[in-house]
């Protein structure tokens, strides 16, 4: 299993990949840490282990790449460990799931501490964070109220994501034969075929190769905007996925979506570029379908 250092150095070494041009500097530590999910002390190692690494140049305050990681610089990290952050978000959006299923329609922040297991104030920043995307609001002296939003939203939020991947897609083929990249997509290929197709809790791992997938397109962008973006999707999208009426259907949705993107990923190691567009345009559809199925 991957370590937090390990998992944030990968993702700091795909960032650094995405964008293409050496020299350049980094972001401080401090908006680093906060991108990643993890503490100062936890990117300060990773930033040192690629200064030793030779792919950033530490002087002081100032961080920057001056060279292009190789397949090599990789940890073999497992792609599907969350970061403690990624970890406290899912369990918020499993308490609102449970509270919108209970009828609750609002809830504390010390409830939410104990039930999470950790302490208030990182449960305030991230409702803090979620209320951003329409999950909960703060009301005066009521604590947060839980909110629901359309199969409209969703809809938008695919057209959105459509546009980044598909431009991700054309990136992606635009980068040379020993990018790490491909050795990540070989690594999820090989993950998603070992998948058994009967067993619900080997198809539950497809769930969390679907982001990894995911997130290694995108970061070849380079572009945070783009990331925040899909975080964001993901987690409304999860949340829509955990309504009553929807649960039942979770294994035909992990299939298809497990199908499409071991296909995705086949047409992008053969570089085939319009039949990679068309298949990620197909997943897309089907996304789109499964949640008209719900409206």
């Amino acid at each position: 299993m991957a370590s937090l250092y390990e998992a944030a150095t990968n993702r700091l070494l795909r960032d650094i990949e995405g964008n293409g041009v050496v020299p350049f500097r980094l972001l401080p530590e401090e908006q680093l840490a906060r991108r990643y999910g993890v503490s100062r002390a936890t990117i300060r190692k990773s930033l040192q282990h690629l200064d030793r690494c030779g792919i950033v140049r530490i002087s002081g305050h100032n961080k920057t790449v001056i060279r292009q990681p190789r397949p090599d610089d990789f940890f073999a990290a497992d792609e599907t460990e969350s970061s403690p952050r990624e970890k406290i978000e899912d369990c918020l959006v499993d308490w609102l799931c449970r509270a919108r299923e209970e009828g609750r329609t609002h809830l504390t922040e010390a409830e939410l501490a104990r039930e999470v297991g950790c302490s208030r104030s990182i449960i305030r920043e991230e409702l803090a964070r979620i209320s951003y995307y329409g999950l909960a609001v703060k009301e005066p002296h009521r604590g947060w109220r839980v909110t629901e939003f359309t199969s409209d939203t969703l809809m938008q939020i695919f057209e959105v994501r459509e546009m980044f991947e598909l431009y991700a897609v054309r990136k992606v083929l635009m980068l040379p034969d020993d990018s790490a990249i491909w050795r990540e997509f070989e690594y999820l290929e090989d993950k998603l075929r070992r998948i058994s197709r009967r067993d619900l809790a080997s198809l539950a791992r497809a769930v969390a190769l679907d982001k990894a997938f995911h997130d290694a397109l995108l970061h070849v962008c380079g572009n945070p905007y783009m990331i925040l973006f899909h975080n964001m999707s993901h987690l409304l999208i999860d949340y829509n996925l955990r309504r009553k009426g929807v649960v039942h259907k979770r294994r035909k949705r992990i299939l298809i979506g497990l199908d499409d993107h071991l296909k995705i990923i086949k047409l992008l190691r053969e570089r085939k570029e319009q039949a990679a567009l068309a298949a990620m345009q197909e997943h897309f559809g089907h996304a789109r379908a499964l949640i008209l199925e719900d409206a």
